[in-house]
């Protein structure tokens, strides 16, 4: 067996976790383009006072394509604001599903056994 061969019974570090920061970052620079596109179009008169109410107060001082662009760029932050739970979730469980295995095995065993 080679010295650079990697294939031992050694395991394998698992980085799935390390993804969950990153995703949520990735959710952030649709808001960031809105945000600061809308200001610059706007002439500044933009407000993240009501970030939700903002969009549609801005309609009618920038030009239609600029809206629409913004509006596409809030729906890709707010789809991936949704869509996050659901990512996290699945790589939580992916991480520990030996301890869901033997947790759900430990829970059975209690309520058939008392």
């Amino acid at each position: 067996m080679s010295p650079h061969n990697t294939s031992s019974t050694r395991p394998q570090p698992n980085y799935s976790l390390l993804s969950l920061p990153l995703t949520y970052a990735l959710a952030f620079p649709p808001y960031l383009y809105q945000f600061g596109r809308g200001m610059t179009a706007s002439s500044y008169a933009a407000t993240n006072v009501l970030p939700r109410t903002n969009l549609e107060l801005l309609r009618d001082k920038i030009p239609e394509g600029t809206w629409q662009s913004l509006v596409r760029a809030r729906g890709a932050h707010l789809n991936a604001l949704e869509g996050f739970p659901l990512f996290a979730g699945a790589m939580v469980r992916y991480c520990f599903v030996d301890f869901f295995r033997v947790f759900v095995w430990y829970c059975w065993r209690v309520l058939t056994v008392a």
